[in-house]
């Protein structure tokens, strides 16, 4: 990773704020993204989708239902009527308001700020590609580790694009068959501590 980025721990951890500060604000927000910011982690996590008009937007799940007070799928609809979504509320009263952010938004507000880890959700065949030129045009690549449950999905496809950038697969810790050379399974990676609390509301894991 890049050396003007990572921090370690006393302990020799990796602090990414998984989701952002997720356990004190409304997770993948602005608002968990500052606030991890401020409580010293320089490493955040997130997970991105694309929506039916093709803009990568910064939310966990395959729909807005668990995290929004709308509901159904990310992919089905467009950016204005998912920012219209109160991303907040759900969390905390004193979130209500809060919106889904667009990937955009995050890269050019963290820009020099935090290393970013992406992790890429949804099903389309394009949206790696998206992810990085939307990466690269914001002058993030080196600055930016892209992630995936997808082996296939992250090696060859982000791995083809950009075959020097961060990319870890979630397949254990075997680096996949068909890899150009860059990619680890995510269990060989630096032992990760996040800002997360499992005592909060229920989520998936990933």
């Amino acid at each position: 990773m890049n050396s003007g980025t990572q921090q370690l721990s006393p302990q020799g951890f990796l602090v990414v704020a998984h989701r952002g500060a997720s356990s004190y604000a409304p997770e993948n927000t602005i608002a968990a993204f500052d606030l991890a910011l401020q409580m010293g982690a320089r490493h955040l996590e997130l997970d991105v989708h694309l929506t039916r008009d093709d803009y990568l937007v910064v939310i966990h799940d395959d729909t807005v239902d668990r995290t929004t007070n709308g509901n159904g799928p990310v992919a089905s609809q467009t950016l204005a009527a998912l920012q219209a979504l109160d991303a907040g509320a759900w969390f905390e009263e004193a979130f209500a308001g809060t919106r889904i952010p667009t990937l955009a938004d995050v890269l050019t507000r963290y820009h020099g700020r935090a290393h970013l880890h992406i992790e890429l959700k949804g099903h389309t065949a394009y949206l790696p590609q998206q992810t990085v030129d939307l990466v690269r045009t914001h002058g993030m690549v080196q600055h930016a580790t892209f992630t995936s449950f997808s082996s296939p999905y992250i090696c060859r496809r982000c791995g083809l694009m950009l075959p020097s950038v961060h990319r870890l697969a979630g397949r254990g810790d075997q680096r996949c068959r068909d890899c150009p050379g860059a990619c680890t399974g995510v269990r060989a990676a630096l032992s990760t501590r996040v800002f997360g609390d499992p005592r909060t509301r229920p989520a998936p894991a990933c």
